[in-house]
Parts: structure tokens; sequence; C-alpha cells
């Protein structure tokens, strides 16, 4: 009695059964540990039962209930065993065991799928369905009955389970000041059971001198790239879309954004992701020379004083003005290990600060920044061990540029003066250098030794030789002079000087 219900309640019962192969076939990867997803065998097996049949139904019911299923193989050479995998591979011959030895999912809902009586409700208009398997694909028909009989059934509708996507929020991973190109790249939305096929995006402008913040709103469509993501950089798929002042007219070279995406699929459009960090068009600083030993700063043993030059201009960090303090000096180093050894320590950070601070006088909005940087080497490692240093700029954008050429110094000091220098003159008129081995070697073997007489230039001796044959100066007004001196990894050391008798 009364108007009928227009939604009613109905039962799908269980799944659709597997598609079987005949007897005969198996599955290349059915032993591939990381493609098995549970194995069943008898007696006594996860399956239980003693008949191939058995093990077999075991193995389908299994995979029938997971997501993750593609379908069953048997396990040639021990039988009955049939593994769930996740793949197939190439389907191979053999003897054979039973009719499924392969048995596997029907694509969509074609051969194999049961139809279920979902609703027979008169009037109805409507109907709500359980008992469906979350992220599946079903299709449903509809017909008419009256007192003759039933009449035809309708096209098929291919319907999800589950709602609509949820995306991830992008973020900024590259950025170009020339014509205003922004990179964002984001997870690919968790589709709950439904393809995504295509994304919107929405774009936000910050306000300039309090005005009021834009937005744009466009379809994107991103690719989809294998890219480290997360803090532990882990390679993993991501969806990424490039937007220039091309494709988005709303850009501005220098300018500050935001976005955020929504994702589309069969069963509607997501909500908004969360926004993205705000980031610039500007491209990434230029790669800075080589840093190098300080010339005005004697080396210290256990020690190295870093100077490189200054970042003064926009156009050496991406665009970015220096003076507004948002540009960096990123310095890296590590430890280098000796001559065959293999490398064990990882580059690491070891200075970031602005190139450009607030002037602590007042007198200017900011003052450069001293770049250089002293390291303390010891005790992590011995004096006179080596250490790589590279250096790289980094803008307000948050996408550091390229490091520069790596450079490997030194952490010993110089050598002292050789000692006992003393002249002579030999019986053919040739000068004899001869010297004693300096008090200390800097913490660093001994590369050489460098003598002169005069003002000539230096000339290089083995750091076995304490002695040298020169060409005697030629008179002079003022008695001439000769002087050796030790080399080390470091560099030269003081001269010890001796008068020409």
């Amino acid at each position: 009695g009364g108007a009928p219900d227009a939604t009613c309640m109905a039962f799908v019962a269980g799944p659709p059964p597997l598609v079987r192969s005949s007897r005969g076939f198996f599955c290349s990867r059915v032993a591939e540990a990381a493609n098995v997803l549970q194995s069943f065998s008898a007696p006594g097996g996860v399956g239980g039962g003693g008949t191939p049949e058995a093990v077999r139904d075991s193995c389908e019911a299994y995979c029938a209930a997971s997501q993750a299923c593609w379908g069953c193989s048997v396990l040639p050479g021990i039988s009955p065993r049939w593994n769930a995998l996740a793949a197939c591979g190439a389907r191979l011959p053999w003897p054979g065991s039973a009719p499924g030895d392969t048995a596997w999912k029907p694509a969509g809902c074609g051969a194999g799928c049961r139809p279920e009586r979902a609703s027979r409700v008169p009037d109805a208009l409507g109907c709500f369905v359980a008992g469906l398997r979350e992220g599946g694909v079903y299709r449903f028909r509809v017909r008419a009955l009256n007192e003759h009989g039933a009449g035809p059934l309708s096209d098929a509708a291919e319907l999800p389970t589950g709602g609509a996507p949820v995306p991830g929020a992008p973020r900024l991973v590259s950025a170009a000041l020339e014509n205003c190109t922004l990179v964002f790249r984001w997870p690919p939305a968790l589709d709950r059971g439904r393809v995504v096929h295509s994304y919107l995006m929405r774009l936000e402008a910050a306000p300039v001198d309090g005005g009021a913040r834009n937005s744009s709103t466009g379809q994107v469509w991103p690719s989809l790239v294998w890219a480290p993501e997360g803090a532990a950089g882990r390679p993993g798929l991501a969806m990424e879309v490039l937007l220039d002042g091309n494709s988005w007219a709303s850009l501005d070279p220098g300018g500050r954004y935001r976005a955020a995406v929504r994702a589309v699929n069969a069963a509607g459009e997501s909500t908004w992701s969360a926004w993205s960090p705000w980031g610039y068009c500007l491209s990434p600083p230029a790669a800075p020379p080589a840093p190098r030993r300080d010339p005005a700063s004697p080396p210290s043993a256990g020690q190295v004083r870093l100077v490189w030059d200054a970042v003064a201009h926009p156009r050496e960090a991406g665009g970015d003005d220096p003076l507004d303090g948002a540009v960096e000096y990123d310095l890296w180093g590590r430890p280098e290990p000796p001559p065959g050894a293999w490398r064990s320590s990882p580059w690491r950070r070891l200075r970031r600060f602005p190139t450009h601070r607030p002037d602590p006088l007042g007198l200017a909005r900011r003052v450069p920044s001293l770049p250089a940087a002293t390291v303390s080497t010891f005790p992590e490692t011995s004096l006179g061990g080596f250490w790589a240093f590279k250096l790289r700029v980094g803008n307000r954008n948050g996408v550091d540029g390229p490091f520069s050429r790596e450079v490997v110094l030194c952490t010993a000091r110089l050598p002292t003066a050789p000692r006992g220098v003393a002249a002579s003159i030999l019986t053919d008129g040739r000068l004899r250098l001869q010297w004693a081995p300096p008090a200390l070697d800097g913490h660093a073997p001994l590369l050489a030794y460098e003598v002169r007489c005069g003002q000539g230039a230096w000339a290089s001796a083995a750091a076995t030789e304490l002695s040298r044959e020169l060409e005697r100066p030629a008179p002079a007004s003022a008695p001439a002079r000769c002087a050796v001196r030790a080399v080390n990894a470091v560099g030269p050391g003081p001269g010890s000087e001796t008068a020409v008798p």
C-alpha cells in the first residue's frame, strides 16, 4: 500500500568469477617473489583441500576480492599449487594439471561477468545498490515490466564505486624570469576507483602595494614524470605542468604566485587541493666561480679560510635583487679520502648566509656580507688532510642555482724555512747551495724545494735534494743573495737566504 519508494535496497552477490584458461598454461612470472600476492597449496596449505580444483578455487576467490590481484597461475612441478599474482607476464605451455591453470579478472564487465538483479520495484526511478567492491567499475542496465512481461534492456551505464578524486597540493620545482615560466609538480590524485582524465589549476598572484589578490583558473594538461619526492628524495611518479606568459596571460616576470589543483574523473570534480607555497617568476642564479684559499690569511693547520667573488647584481641572482636580503651564499664541503681509498663522506652544507645584511649603522638599507668562511676540519679529520669545497647561490624562490667547480685544498699549514742554508764556490766557478730540512713540514709531506739567486725565477728541486748547483750571479754593486724555500700541498713556505761569497 501507498506510493512506492523511489529508492530501494538490493545486493549484488559477490564479484564476477575469473576467466579460466584451458589446462596446460602458466604465467612466466609465477615464481617472482615481488609479484606473488599469496600462495595456495594442499594439503594443509592456505587454500586447504586435497584436489587441484579446490586449490584453484581458493586462489580465485582470494584474487576476486583483492584489488591488487591480476589473476591466478599454477606453479608447474609443485602440484597442486596456485599463486595469486599482480601480473602474469607471458603465458607458457606445460603438460597441465586442471582446467583453469591460469585465470584472470575480466576487463571491465566483459566475458565472465554474471548479471545480478539489483531492483524490481514498481514506479521506482532510482535504486541504491549495496555490496559492491570498493574501487570497482560496474555496468548497469534497466528495463520496464508490465502485465505482458519485460521489455528490452537499456544500454549499459558504466559507473565506478567511490567518490570524486582527491588531489595533493602542488609545489613549485623550477622557474625562469624570462617570459615568467613556472613549473609545478604534485602527486597523482587518488582516483577512488576511476581514472582521472583532467586537471584544473587555480593560480593566485600576491597583492602588490596593498592591492587585492588576483586569481585565475584554467584547464591544464600535466605530464607524468619520474621525480624525487619528499624529504628523503625518493623517486616516484608525479604530475608536472609548465606555465608561462604565453599559456597563462596573467603571469608577470618577478611576480609572486601560488597554485592549487582540482582533479576530474567520471565521478565528478574534486575539491581544490591545498595551496602551494608562494613562489616567484625568477630564474635560478648563475653558477659562481669556485671558492679559493684566502691569500690574505696565513694558512692554519686544521682550518681552511675560503673567499669567493661577491654577488652584487640581480643578473647574478636570477633576477632577484641582492639588496633585498633574500639572495644567499650556499657553501658545501666534504673530506677527501687518501689516493686509492673508497669515498665514504657525502657532500654536506657548511655555511648558508645572505649576500647582504642590514646595515648596523643604519646608513643604508643593506650592506654586503663578507664573501668568506673559515672551515674547521680538525679533529674531524687529521691535520694535513684534504677537503673539497663548492659554492652555489640561492634566491628567494627557494630554487638554488648550479654549483661552482669543485676545489680541493689541503688542511695543513705552510712549512717553516729550511735550516742551515750556505753557499760555496766550486773549482769551476759555479755556485753550490746547501741546506737542511725545515723544522716543521706543516703537517703535510714536502713536495719540493725551490731555489733562486737575486730576483730571478724560482727553480724547483726534488724534496729529497739538500743541495743544488747554480750559475754564479754576475758581480753587481750590491752583494748577491740566494734563497731556498720548502713546498708542501698548501704552497711554498718562507725562504732562508744566504749571501754569495
